[in-house]
C-alpha cells in the first residue's frame, strides 16, 4: 500500500506527460470494472485485496510510461535479488524456516526473482554475469518447492538474450533438460514431489494421468461450476471463497484465468488478456523497428511469457511487490520506448544497449 502511495504521488505530479493509449484504456478499465464488481461480490473482503493489487500494478504502470526505462539497474534493484537469495538460502539450511515463510511466502519467493532477473540480464552484463544471475534464480526457484517457477527461469534462462545462445545450443540444452527429468523420474524422491499416489511412471504424470496437482485438478472444476458462464463476473474476491469452500487449503484459486473469469466474466477477462495482448503487440512491433531501449521490448515479452505460465498454476497478480510492480514497470517502459520509437522512427538495426567490455571467456 505504501508503495501505491508513493507510486500515485510521483504521477501526479507529473499527470501531464501521460499519454492516452489503448493499453492504458484496457488496463484501467480493468480496474474500474473490478472495483464496480465489489457492489455484488460476495467476499467483498477478499476482493479488495484483488483490487488494491491490480490498483499497484496500474500505477506501476503508468510511472513506467512516464519515467521510461533505466540507463542501468538501480541498487534497489540488487538489494531486493540479494534478499530473495539470501531468503532461498534461509528456506534450504534453516531447520525450521516457517518464519522465513511468514515473511516472504516460497511460491512469491519464486515468481518474485523471477521479475528481477529479467530485467537484470537485459542490462549490459557480459555472459558470465548473466548465466551465474540465471543459476541464482533458478536455485532459487528450486527452492522455493514452486515447480511452475523453477521451469520458467529455465526457459527464460534459455532464451536469454545476453547468453547468445544459437538455436543449435538452445535445443541442446532443452534436450539435456528432458534426459535429465527422465533419469530423475526413476528416483523415489522425483515420484514422491510429481505422483499423486508417490509411485507413478513418468508417462503417466506428463499424462496428467497420476500427476500430483496439490489439489488443483480437484478444485478448479467446483470453482468453474460454482461460478458458471457469466457476463458480469461474481464479483472480486468470488474465486478465492469459492475455492476455500471447495477445498479448505486453498485460500486462491491458483489459477488466474479461473480468478479473472469467475470475478470479472466476460467484459474483466476482454480487458484484462487484451491489454496484455495489446502489450505483446507493441513490443514485437518495437523490436521490429530495431531502435535504441530495444532490450525493453525483450524484458517485457520475457515478463509477458512469465505471467502467462505462471498464472497456470499460481497467484501472480495477486503477488504485487513481488511479481506484478516489476511486471507493470517492464511494460511500461516498453511502451515509453515505443512513444519514442514512433516520434522519430528508425529502419536501421542499433544496438539494444550498450555492452560494456568485458574479458571473461567467451
Amino acid at each position: 500500500m505504501a508503495a501505491g502511495i508513493g507510486l500515485l504521488a510521483q504521477i501526479v505530479i507529473r499527470i501531464r506527460e501521460i499519454s492516452p493509449s489503448q493499453e492504458l484504456w484496457l488496463l484501467g478499465g480493468f480496474l474500474i470494472y473490478t472495483s464496480l464488481t465489489l457492489i455484488w461480490s460476495p467476499a467483498p473482503g477478499r476482493g479488495f485485496r484483488f483490487v488494491a493489487s491490480v490498483a499497484v500494478a496500474v500505477l506501476a504502470y503508468i510511472w513506467g510510461r512516464i519515467s521510461g526505462p533505466p540507463s542501468g539497474i538501480s541498487r534497489l534493484w540488487l538489494a531486493g535479488a540479494g534478499g530473495m537469495a539470501l531468503a532461498a538460502v534461509g528456506l534450504i539450511l534453516i531447520p525450521d524456516p516457517a518464519p522465513i515463510d511468514a515473511l516472504i511466502p516460497n511460491r512469491m519467493l519464486g515468481m518474485g526473482v523471477i521479475a528481477l532477473v529479467v530485467v537484470f540480464w537485459h542490462g549490459p552484463r557480459s555472459r558470465t554475469q548473466v548465466l551465474l544471475a540465471g543459476m541464482l534464480a533458478l536455485g532459487i526457484g528450486v527452492s522455493s518447492g514452486s515447480r511452475m517457477a523453477s521451469f520458467v527461469t529455465f526457459l527464460l534462462l534459455l532464451t536469454a538474450p545476453g547468453l547468445r545462445i544459437p538455436k543449435a545450443g538452445r535445443v541442446l540444452g532443452a534436450t539435456l533438460v528432458v534426459f535429465i527429468f527422465v533419469l530423475a523420474s526413476t528416483t523415489t524422491a522425483f515420484q514422491e514431489r510429481w505422483s499423486e499416489s508417490d509411485a507413478g511412471a513418468l508417462l503417466e504424470v506428463i499424462t496428467f494421468q497420476d500427476l500430483d496437482s496439490s489439489g488443483r485438478f480437484d478444485v478448479w472444476p467446483e470453482i468453474l461450476k460454482t461460478c458458471g458462464a457469466t457476463i458480469l463476473g461474481n464479483g472480486a474476491g468470488a474465486a478465492d471463497l469459492y475455492s476455500r469452500a471447495a477445498n479448505p487449503n486453498f485460500p486462491e484459486p491458483h489459477n488466474e484465468y479461473i480468478r479473472v473469469w469467475c470475478d470479472t466474466g466476460i467484459i474483466g477477462s476482454i480487458l484484462l488478456w487484451g491489454f496484455l495482448a495489446s502489450v505483446a503487440s507493441g513490443a514485437v512491433a518495437g523490436l521490429r523497428l530495431g531502435a535504441v531501449g530495444g532490450w525493453a521490448h525483450e524484458a517485457a515479452l520475457q515478463m509477458l511469457v512469465s505471467l502467462l505460465l505462471m498464472s497456470t498454476t499460481d497467484n501472480p497478480l495477486t503477488t504485487s511487490m513481488l511479481f506484478m510492480v516489476p511486471a507493470a514497470l517492464v511494460f511500461g517502459w516498453s511502451r515509453a520506448v515505443r512513444n519514442r520509437q514512433k516520434s522519430k522512427p528508425s529502419r536501421r538495426r542499433l544496438p539494444q544497449w550498450p555492452r560494456e567490455p568485458t574479458t571473461d571467456n567467451r
